[in-house]
């Protein structure tokens, strides 16, 4: 197993911690869970351009953690499986990919940081979709397509929450604002 340095791990734990903030400054928040926030996703896509994406990969899962612990909402399913599955669909996938940025930009132009942070944002919304028609589908208004309805609710808080944080990388980036790809 590798092992990182102290400045690496305490800059993980900052960057969960700017994302727990961030998450807290609500735009717009939907009545089944998601929301709008000021890119709280941000903190630990710059992770994932500054380190390795196993170490932002840790802590996003870290993040889905907080967020399980702060915002989990109880599925109308009541069995074991539902509950794993919120957690894993919910917050566990969705947090933990957005670590994964990295691979998708080598470059690091503000096309590919903007292209990076559009691609894990959209896993994060696949996930989310993926949770709405499997688990949250008994809330449904009846005669919808589950595929419709899910892609729509999910779409009407991700594509804005996608636009503010990927604006926010390449932002952060073009200002070069905190050293974006300096390791400590």
């Amino acid at each position: 197993m590798k092992s990182y340095n102290l400045n690496a791990i305490l800059e993980a734990a900052l960057m969960v911690t700017l994302s727990f903030v961030l998450s807290s400054f609500v735009l717009f928040k939907m009545p089944f869970g998601g929301s709008v926030t000021l890119g709280a996703a941000c903190p630990i896509i710059i992770l994932s351009f500054r380190r390795k994406a196993r170490l932002a990969f840790i802590a996003g899962l870290v993040y889905g953690c907080i967020q399980i612990l702060l915002s989990f909402h109880v599925p109308p399913a009541k069995d074991f499986f539902s509950f794993v599955l919120v957690i894993l669909l919910d917050y566990l996938i969705p947090y933990s990919t957005l670590g994964l940025a990295n691979i998708f930009n080598k470059k690091h132009t503000a096309l590919n940081i903007a292209f990076a942070s559009l691609i894990v944002c959209m896993i994060r919304c696949f996930s989310s979709i993926l949770s709405g028609v499997i688990i949250w589908k008994s809330l449904f208004p009846e005669g919808i397509n589950i595929w419709t309805y899910s892609i729509l609710y999910n779409l009407s808080y991700m594509v804005p929450e996608t636009i503010i944080t990927s604006l926010l990388c390449v932002l952060l980036c073009k200002a070069k604002a905190i050293y974006f790809f300096e390791n400590f």
